[in-house]
């Protein structure tokens, strides 16, 4: 069954998630030599305008000029999802893929 999403509302935010996920995409962005790009949060709702077939931490819009990070992640989870969210940024920018370094 698809699982369906809303952006949330300023209000609706935590104050230390939007300073952590500003922060690691401004770190990102710099580190991919990428623009910035606009940082949101969704929440799972019923009615919701975005629509994925399995469960999502965050998505890149289509453009790569914004992320939405999923409310409610822990630090270590919102960060990696911002890093992976940022990576598309990057791919759909550039048209390069960006491999996962193995680690030795």
């Amino acid at each position: 069954m698809p699982e369906r999403y809303r952006v949330i509302t300023h209000h609706e935010e935590d104050f230390f998630e939007r300073g952590l996920g500003e922060d690691s995409t401004k770190l990102f962005c710099r580190r991919l030599n990428v623009a910035r790009v606009t940082v949101g949060f969704i929440a799972p709702y019923t009615f919701g305008e975005f629509e994925f077939e399995t469960p999502v931490l965050g998505f890149c819009q289509r453009g790569g000029t914004a992320i939405f990070l999923h409310a409610g992640l822990g630090a270590k989870d919102l960060i990696l999802t911002c890093a992976h969210e940022c990576r598309h940024v990057y791919q759909k920018g550039d048209g390069k893929t960006l491999f996962r370094l193995a680690r030795p």
